[in-house]
């Protein structure tokens, strides 16, 4: 997100910009590589998938659907993102229900947390409902993929 938004910022011949722009591809293409074919969504441990223990994390996923669409739009990268960032945001849709009162309830988002030093320290971490950090990801993700 913060790559996407930062080049929006810099001019075409900021010394640098076209290795922002580098790694702004292998991102997009990493990010392509890990997302899950079933929900769209990605993994708490991305690279993992395959792992029984491992689950879809919605505040990671939000970040990516609004950077992908992000840098679709503004031509950094290659249009056929689009259906990557279209396939998450039907995955993040998946996340969002109604509580009894009727009022939106947004579940999957990891606690906050740091670095961990094994993977067990990844999986085993608290799945929140309406944390601040998923509720805006889930509104970032929604105003550009909502745009017309």
């Amino acid at each position: 997100m913060a790559l996407v938004d930062t080049l929006a910022d810099l001019p075409a011949s900021q010394t640098g910009r076209s290795d922002l722009m580098t790694i702004l591809t292998g991102v997009a293409a990493g990010l392509k590589a890990t997302q899950d074919a079933k929900t769209g969504l990605w993994y708490q441990v991305m690279d993992q998938g395959s792992k029984t223990d491992n689950w879809t994390e919605t505040s990671a996923s939000g970040m990516f659907v609004y950077a992908l669409k992000v840098a679709v739009n503004r031509g950094y990268i290659d249009s056929s993102y689009s259906a990557v960032a279209d396939s998450g945001w039907k995955g993040l849709q998946t996340k969002v229900t109604t509580d009894a009162s009727g009022a939106p309830s947004i579940t999957g988002a990891v606690q906050g947390m740091s670095v961990q030093d094994n993977y067990a320290g990844y999986v085993g971490q608290s799945r929140l409902t309406n944390s601040p950090h998923g509720l805006c990801v889930i509104l970032l993700a929604a105003a550009e993929m909502e745009a017309r």
